[in-house]
């Protein structure tokens, strides 16, 4: 049986030009970037920075706003904790007020409510509308004097909305709130311009963007406002003091390596994305004109996703059907359990609902052939149960 694999939102393959330039890394330039008193250290040492130019490059910030993580879930569990930290030490008599949105990935929405059962913050989740949008008069509506911190998705990973980023930031500066965006599904695949977008810390993996696992980012800007963080990890004082432990140079490298061709690719990798989107979305809704649910702004969404809701067909009846397309039937991240999704319910889904939610997503790798597979095996198997 050949696999047809559209799970690309989940994790991407590795680019092989990624993996070759990672090869030395495990072998002959195996060394500690913390041994600075022979060459092997600084060889290793000069590739980190290497690597973190290109990221810098990619989302048009300073090389000293990077640092270095195993994964955005690291990414965003720091940004939280390290910077809620840092404000209750600032004015230890005032409880922080932290607003997100109802569309939040798990690594952000966990750790806020973590800090909210301990009692270390005040929480306040913001609805999105029908399309997971975001519209900055709820913002203000919600907030109070003792708002400090928002977290707002960029582009949302199981429907693909991408928000007003420029818009949002431009409000909480306004405001003197900092913002956090995961933009995990947005680097590398949409623009994202630091010097245009003033988040104040964003995060993303590397293995969403041809990259290896264990491998990710946390953008702090540096000035305007200057965001200092407490440690998540403490030991050695690696990464400018604020994330101990050796550092995983071949993933560096690897991670360095992906946002290079991100950078040199990106508008080919979108047009032949947006070709494969327009397809699905045409072919799916002649063949199913009554039947099909697009979720997400379709207006403003990535092309990398599409999220559609079968009407009725519930995963029992159709999964065995269609186990050569490696899709999901939601976020990938979690435990695999089949409970409703958050996300399709804060855009208005009802969790009682039968009907079934596949989200496609495509990316580097996929080919017309895989395209025109996945489209003949759903609309077949979709028909053989009355669809």
């Amino acid at each position: 049986m050949r696999l047809v694999y559209l799970d690309y939102n989940s994790t991407t393959p590795m680019d092989s030009r990624v993996h070759a330039k990672m090869q030395p890394f495990f072998e002959l330039s195996f060394g500690n970037p913390a041994s600075q008193s022979h060459a092997k250290g600084w060889q290793a040492a000069s590739e980190v920075e290497v690597a973190r130019e290109e990221v810098a490059l990619l989302l048009n910030c300073e090389p000293q706003e990077i640092t270095f993580t195993n994964g955005a879930t690291e990414s965003n569990n720091w940004a939280i904790k390290g910077l809620v930290q840092a404000l209750q030490s600032e004015n230890p008599s005032e409880k922080i007020h932290v607003l997100t949105t109802s569309i939040e990935h798990a690594s952000v929405s966990e750790p806020l409510k973590y800090l909210e059962k301990k009692g270390w913050i005040e929480l306040t989740e913001v609805p999105v509308d029908s399309l997971g949008m975001i519209q900055t008069p709820a913002l203000e509506k919600l907030k109070k004097s003792n708002t400090r911190f928002l977290c707002v998705i960029w582009c949302q990973n199981e429907i693909g909305t991408i928000q007003n980023m420029n818009e949002i930031c431009q409000w909480a500066e306004q405001n003197n709130i900092v913002v956090l965006s995961d933009a995990t599904q947005a680097v590398g695949k949409l623009p994202v311009d630091l010097k245009v977008t003033p988040v104040s810390m964003l995060s993303f993996s590397g293995h969403k963007i041809y990259g290896p696992k264990g491998s990710g980012v946390l953008f702090t800007r540096l000035r305007h406002p200057k965001i200092l963080l407490e440690p998540l990890l403490h030991g050695g004082g690696q990464e400018k003091l604020g994330r101990s432990g050796t550092l995983n140079v071949p993933g560096i490298v690897g991670l360095g390596e992906a946002c290079k061709l991100a950078r040199l690719q990106k508008a080919q990798d979108f047009e032949t994305a947006m070709k494969w989107d327009q397809f699905l979305q045409s072919t799916l809704k002649k063949e199913f004109p009554n039947k099909i649910q697009f979720n997400g702004n379709l207006a403003q969404k990535s092309p990398y996703v599409l999220s559609v809701t079968l009407d009725q067909i519930q995963s029992f009846q159709l999964l065995p059907k269609i186990q050569n397309l490696c899709v999901s039937s939601g976020s990938a991240c979690g435990s695999g359990s089949m409970k409703a999704s958050p996300i399709l319910m804060a855009i208005g889904h009802d969790q009682n609902d039968l009907s079934m939610t596949l989200r496609i997503s495509h990316g580097r790798m996929t080919t017309e052939v895989d395209v025109n597979e996945a489209v003949e095996t759903l609309v077949k198997s979709l028909k053989s149960l009355g669809f």
